[in-house]
């Protein structure tokens, strides 16, 4: 059995943790030699905590609710009171809403398969819950609190993982039938083709489209006219290095020096040199993009 047949049947097993589907698609990646795809079984498989920047909006608990101890005079004590933070700064309460759920994907199949916790907590450190929360109850400081969040919050993210994988070598095989039908034609997948499909399909980026008529990636317009962030973004999504995009955005500030001439000399001289390095598929969306950009009709 080929290996994108062994991987679909994997994840649509409940019997089958995502975990060890996803020890799979790392077979797959390297077979792929997809980095972006790598990146992401590794990251999934053993964490986030030492990349959290990295982290996937799908891996941030929103369903949070702040709980605490508190201790009054004459030995009162209030023990899992639920702690109201409308009075904290807007950084601090958006920090409180959200649970990073940063541990290696196996870690949160153990807790949910023990079925004995209906909710999970995450300890707030006691430096910030004391000044943040102490006088919230009258007469009452704070001792300790903890953002509470349920179990469930696991199960979608596993769900999540799951369907994301599933998505991806679906379309995988839909596009390339020919070339997913045996492990030895798959380093034959071109990579730009299957970046935009994973990013796409894993990370949710609508900046990029894999459409499955004629193998044509199309840029969106959202794309914004003047928006750095928006073309790196997309830029990222079709493979463009770091190094690269840094590059690039050298390249436009300086042009942007003698404003009013449309693609500056830099910009043209930096496409220029993206031609000697990418397929010809990636180098087509590189040229829309940056006309986007400019505001350039494609």
């Amino acid at each position: 059995m080929d290996l994108i047949t062994q991987l679909q049947n994997d994840v649509i097993d409940p019997n089958v943790s995502i975990s060890t589907a996803l020890r799979r698609a790392k077979v797959l990646a390297y077979r792929l030699n997809l980095e972006d795809f790598k990146n992401w079984v590794e990251l999934e498989l053993n964490g986030y905590q030492d990349k959290l920047e990295d982290l996937p909006d799908y891996r941030r608990c929103t369903t949070v609710i702040i709980k605490g101890n508190f201790s009054g005079s004459f030995g009162t004590m209030v023990n899992n009171a639920e702690i109201p933070i409308s009075h904290l700064p807007k950084e601090h309460r958006d920090k409180l809403r959200e649970v990073p759920l940063s541990q290696g994907i196996r870690a949160y199949e153990s807790i949910v398969e023990d079925k004995t916790n209906l909710s999970l907590s995450a300890p707030i450190p006691v430096d910030l819950a004391v000044p943040w929360f102490s006088g919230v109850y009258q007469d009452m400081q704070c001792i300790s609190a903890r953002k509470e969040f349920p179990i469930s919050a696991l199960i979608e993210l596993l769900d999540t993982v799951r369907n994301r994988l599933l998505s991806f070598v679906l379309e995988l095989q839909n596009e390339f039938p020919n070339l997913t039908a045996t492990d030895e034609k798959l380093p034959k997948i071109p990579t730009d083709r299957a970046q935009a499909i994973f990013h796409y399909h894993v990370y949710g980026d609508s900046s990029v489209i894999y459409s499955g008529q004629g193998n044509d990636i199309r840029i969106q317009q959202n794309i914004v006219q003047n928006d750095l962030e928006s073309l790196i973004k997309t830029l990222t999504s079709l493979g463009i290095t770091e190094r690269d995009i840094n590059k690039l955005e050298e390249s436009i500030t300086e042009d942007e020096e003698e404003p009013g001439r449309g693609i500056g000399p830099k910009t043209k001289k930096w496409l220029e040199s993206i031609k000697e390095k990418a397929t010809d598929g990636v180098i087509d969306l590189t040229l829309k993009a940056v006309a986007s950009y400019f505001g350039i009709p494609n």
